[in-house]
């Protein structure tokens, strides 16, 4: 009989699950709608999730440095993304364009922070050393 999965490793892999399938639509419909060519890296979420569900050690160390790089370049953008708000285009406080402007921040403000919230999480779940352990298990039953 096989022992269930944590719930906090589930909800990782639903996150890959959720995030690989929505880019491979992405792309579908880039191509069949638009003619558009581009590669789409965050397809590799559902081998992710496939890999973390099926407690293999070499997608929980992919779905690591994954989230490490993800988390680094956000906060990368971040920070460049402020710098240019700041020292960019002078606009007259009140207009019509700096309201939207600020509402575009809000916006993408509260994406960003739920993003790398969950990155954080998962992050956090798949170095745990009860999830570590799980995966080290697994490796050596078949050996």
């Amino acid at each position: 009989m096989q022992k269930s999965l944590p719930i906090n490793l589930t909800i990782v892999a639903t996150l890959f699950l959720v995030g690989g399938i929505s880019t491979i639509i992405d792309f579908l419909s880039k191509i069949l709608i638009q003619g558009a060519l581009m590669l789409p890296f965050g397809g590799v979420g559902v081998f992710i999730a496939i890999g973390l569900l099926s407690l293999e050690e070499i997608w929980r160390r992919v779905a690591v440095g994954l989230l490490v790089l993800l988390i680094f370049v956000t906060l990368i953008g971040l920070f460049f993304g402020s710098l240019a708000s700041v020292f960019g285009t002078p606009r007259m406080v009140g207009s019509a364009a700096d309201i939207e402007a600020w509402r575009l921040w809000i916006v993408g403000g509260i994406g960003v922070i739920t993003y790398v919230a969950g990155a954080i999480y998962s992050l956090i779940t798949l170095t745990e050393p009860e999830i570590k352990k799980l995966f080290r298990n697994k490796k050596h039953e078949n050996a």
